[in-house]
């Protein structure tokens, strides 16, 4: 029975492993102006500064919304994790439990 039930635990496990590192993430900030691109493991996989749109003379500006695009961004995958992670949960979980997530 609980052989059954750890099998079926590290099988869910796995599968959500693997929809993490699946997941991509597109963020844009000042309409377009930073455009970044995570991947599941939140490593940046693309990075775009239009320069029609950001002063890139002004350092302290470019830093400021890099950062604001890459936190945001951060922040977004991270509840996309959250949720899968939840969904994972429920269909592990009896009929009737799953209200819990």
């Amino acid at each position: 029975m609980f052989g059954n039930l750890m099998e079926e635990m590290n099988a869910a496990q796995e599968e959500l492993q693997r929809k993490m590192d699946a997941l991509e993430l597109s963020h844009s900030f000042r309409d377009g102006a930073i455009r970044v691109t995570l991947n599941g493991q939140s490593q940046i996989t693309s990075l775009d500064i239009d320069p029609q749109k950001v002063d890139l003379s002004d350092k302290d500006q470019l830093e400021d919304l890099l950062i604001i695009t890459l936190n945001e961004a951060l922040s977004r995958l991270e509840q996309m994790k959250v949720e899968l992670t939840n969904d994972s949960m429920k269909d592990l979980l009896p009929p009737g439990m799953d209200e819990l997530f």
